[in-house]
């Protein structure tokens, strides 16, 4: 008799069990789907530009970098100016694990740009405490990529496992992305091929400023992932170039004294605009670290004339 209650108890348990997990499974092909079905359809945003570039681009020339890309290059003036398809592949806050995902992805896709502009950033090379620049947000944004890539999966290896168990829910899988998501369907934001207009000036009581030579900590992780970046443009015979594009202060640093000396080793040129006089007027800068709309239109056709030259010399 006590037998058969224990059993009765075990068999309720059990089906509680079963309930529970079933349910958790249901909640999770409803909420996670739901975002799925809105990221993989976004019109407009960062979600859109992710997605053309990883599936569709098969433009000529693709730009990498954060924000001071997305900001600065004006992809119709290159195009004009060099009759080469272009495509603005910036990404506010990514760095170069980002970077490098966006190209090894295309790759792997089956396409290969003829040209790769690369504006370099202190903070592809150096340690990052902050919540932006870093390996954790990189894999939060590519996500919804996991197990489509090998490239994006390869950098998910770094988690370890119990990440990787985690992103076979498609609410962990799309964490944090219903939002955006329906803002990347709902609202129009203007772009010209990954271009984003920033408008404003700099603020009066912002001068130029001259900073003491910054010895930060080097990343090696970082480092490892920037020549694997320059491995696959020799790899698959693309022209590659370094750019320092505009910035409203002098921040001489180890940062980019280090990517430097990874394009040097590499043979990869280096384009530094960083304090070209041309640009330093204050007129041009929404802040010392981006150019407005203006500003990134005379940039553009500057810089549009400098890769002409270069490019036409080989």
């Amino acid at each position: 008799m006590l037998m058969a209650v224990n059993k009765n108890k075990l068999g309720g348990a059990m089906i509680c069990i079963i309930a529970a997990v079933l349910l958790m499974i249901l909640m999770d092909l409803c909420l996670g789907g739901a975002s799925a079905w809105l990221y993989h359809r976004s019109k407009y945003g960062i979600f859109h530009r992710q997605q053309y570039v990883l599936n569709e681009s098969e433009d000529d020339i693709i730009i990498l970098g954060s924000s001071r890309v997305s900001h600065h290059y004006v992809p119709s003036i290159l195009t004009d100016t060099l009759g080469m398809s272009c495509y603005n592949a910036g990404s506010e806050g990514m760095c170069i694990y980002y970077h490098y995902a966006m190209l090894a992805g295309m790759i792997e896709r089956g396409h290969c740009p003829k040209v790769v502009i690369y504006d370099v950033m202190n903070f592809d090379t150096k340690k990052h405490p902050g919540p932006t620049f870093t390996l954790d947000v990189a894999l939060d944004r590519l996500a919804p990529h996991y197990g489509e890539f090998a490239c994006i999966d390869s950098l998910f290896e770094y988690k370890g496992w119990k990440e990787r168990l985690k992103l076979l829910f498609l609410s962990y899988k799309y964490n944090s992305k219903l939002v955006q998501s329906i803002k990347c369907n709902f609202i129009p934001l203007p772009e010209n091929n990954g271009y984003e207009a920033v408008t404003g000036k700099l603020k009066d009581f912002v001068k130029f400023r001259h900073d003491d030579y910054d010895d930060c900590e080097l990343d090696s992780l970082k480092l490892e992932y920037m020549q694997k970046l320059v491995g696959l443009t020799k790899q698959h015979h693309i022209r590659m170039f370094f750019v320092l594009s505009p910035y409203y202060e002098d921040n001489p640093s180890k940062a980019y004294d280090a990517a430097k000396d990874i394009a040097r080793k590499n043979g990869v040129e280096v384009i530094d605009c960083y304090n070209d006089q041309v640009m330093m007027k204050r007129e041009l800068f929404r802040d010392p670290m981006h150019l407005n709309d203006v500003g990134a239109h005379v940039w553009s056709s500057y810089f549009a004339h400098i890769l002409k030259d270069k490019l036409n010399y080989e």
